[in-house]
């Protein structure tokens, strides 16, 4: 049975991103493994020409286990859905390590990962659990110049961002996602790029329809993405795509969230995603003292106000990058 068909339990937790937000620091849940050049290569790309740390959607090709693992242990601890190490899976993205020509089993291989962790779970009598495919913004915009001197400037055109997101969402659903989540959209343009390419597949008639869950930013105060919408103008921009979920992350922090999440739930029907990145005690590089204790109570208490509306998703990073 499709998930479209399927009514959520209001509300559903999730604790599942693996992403690029990914460097070391302490949580019970993960061990301290993956650290160095040799292990982001592994043995069948010792040799490649660039440096592949830092590069964390790799590892689902030279660390498939550790991955797996990862997933499991959201799971274990009651997770519904896994979303799949693919923040940076796009031809555009993985440039940057000369391993664009991999992007296709990059984004099938992850989905496999993290559909055997759902069934092997499943399998333990933990009740249904389902994979969300992990679309990020990439490192370019539409939206705004590179350049301070040149303002009518762009590294990239919508052509280009369709193709990439195309690619990227055609290799998700061959490795068996249930649900497409556009995600850290700072630039609207770039969503509709991603949305774009997801619909061009679906009327294709490649692909079964699938949900698709959308994650906005808020960058500052001013309540505005990047790009400069507010939460409303951002929620009804992205309202042609009929997500399932709309939302924001964790950009602000959960304390300022609300009022920019409440702006969105007053302009759609649709449920209302609250990403929480629960960061753990402390960050080694950047200093954030988030405490997980805080930060699932806002989400506590955020639920016991929109029972019907809230779809918690509750993110504990195995690596960082601030």
């Amino acid at each position: 049975m499709a998930l479209c068909c399927i009514a959520l339990p209001p509300p559903l937790v999730c604790l599942a991103a693996t992403g690029t937000r990914c460097l070391l620091f302490v949580f019970p849940l993960f061990p301290q493994t993956i650290t160095n050049q040799q292990q982001h290569k592994g043995s069948k790309f010792k040799d490649h020409s660039k440096p592949l740390q830092g590069n964390n959607d790799f590892l689902v090709l030279t660390q498939p286990d550790a991955i797996v693992n990862i997933h499991k242990q959201f799971l274990q601890a009651g997770a519904d859905f896994v979303e799949t190490n693919t923040f940076s899976s796009t031809t555009i993205a993985q440039a940057d390590y000369a391993t664009e020509h991999l992007v296709t089993e990059l984004n099938v291989q992850a989905a496999k990962l993290a559909r055997r962790a759902c069934d092997e779970v499943e399998a333990e009598g933990l009740g249904r659990k389902y994979v969300a495919g992990s679309m990020g913004p990439t490192n370019r915009t539409l939206s705004i110049s590179p350049s301070v001197e040149q303002p009518e400037l762009r590294n990239i055109t919508f052509e280009e961002l369709v193709a990439a997101y195309s690619e990227q969402a055609r290799g998700l659903m061959t490795g068996g996602v249930d649900v497409l989540l556009i995600e850290t959209i700072f630039d609207t343009a770039n969503a509709k790029a991603a949305l774009f390419a997801v619909e061009e597949l679906f009327e294709s008639g490649e692909f079964e329809r699938r949900p698709i869950f959308i994650s906005g930013t808020i960058t500052d105060r001013s309540g505005r993405t990047l790009s400069g919408q507010t939460a409303e103008a951002f929620s009804i921009s992205v309202s042609h795509g009929h997500p399932t979920a709309l939302g924001l992350n964790c950009a602000l922090g959960a304390a300022d969230m609300r009022p920019y999440l409440e702006e969105i739930a007053k302009t759609t029907g649709q449920l209302c995603v609250c990403v929480l990145c629960v960061r753990g005690c402390l960050c080694a590089v950047c200093g954030c003292a988030m405490l997980c204790c805080a930060m699932l109570c806002y989400a506590v208490l955020w639920v016991f106000g929109w029972l019907e509306r809230v779809f918690v998703a509750v993110s504990v990073p195995l690596l960082r990058v601030c």
